[in-house]
């Protein structure tokens, strides 16, 4: 994928970007999408969340981590089920990673558009009261762990099962992916997540 008009760097240690909880953020369907575009660091470790929606083992959660080692990206639910990513990733180059969940047990997984694999997952929803967290997750004593290394650019939650052409052509249209410059913007995305506009 090219890279995004506008993107957040992490250090892998401290830095995360939180999204106050909203009803429109807690969707408890059994139809609902994820995507997130970003670019993970030959310098980290460890697993590394992208995208977080829980705290420690409260019900009704989910979250999108980049596991270093085998480059692959997980999905997990509340139940602890998951599914991984078949492909392994290249780090220091750009993604576009989508989850289609369904019935709340299959996750559908696509990179930059194309079917990864389909998997079971456990209770994949997020009905819950949590922050929204972009490069970590929260744990049960309200402190954040996991921290992503690298850079993410937008990241989007739909309240409902969207194809891969959907994704695809909303990041084309939206964020720009359809033209490449030499000069990207490095900034905050995360506002316009914390608007609710995207779900």
């Amino acid at each position: 994928a090219p890279h995004p008009l506008t993107y957040w760097t992490f250090n892998g240690s401290t830095q995360e970007w939180r999204v106050a909880d909203a009803a429109s953020l807690e969707i408890g369907n059994d139809a609902w999408s994820v995507m997130a575009v970003f670019r993970a660091s030959s310098a980290g470790s460890g697993t590394q969340q992208i995208f977080s929606k829980r705290k420690g083992t409260t019900p009704h959660n989910f979250h999108m981590a980049f596991l270093h080692g085998s480059n692959k990206v997980q999905f997990r639910g509340s139940a602890g089920g998951n599914t991984q990513a078949t492909n392994a990733l290249n780090e220091d180059q750009w993604y576009i990673v989508h989850a289609a969940i369904t019935g709340t047990t299959t996750c559908t997984t696509y990179v930059d558009g194309d079917l990864d694999t389909s998997g079971t997952i456990d209770s994949a929803d997020i009905a819950n009261a949590t922050d929204v967290h972009i490069g970590a997750r929260e744990d049960d004593s309200n402190s954040c762990t996991q921290f992503f290394q690298g850079d993410i650019g937008p990241v989007a939650v739909w309240n409902s099962t969207l194809s891969s052409s959907q994704v695809m052509s909303q990041a084309k249209a939206f964020y720009g992916f359809d033209r490449m410059r030499p000069s990207i913007r490095h900034r905050r995305y995360g506002r316009r997540l914390a608007t609710g506009g995207l779900v």
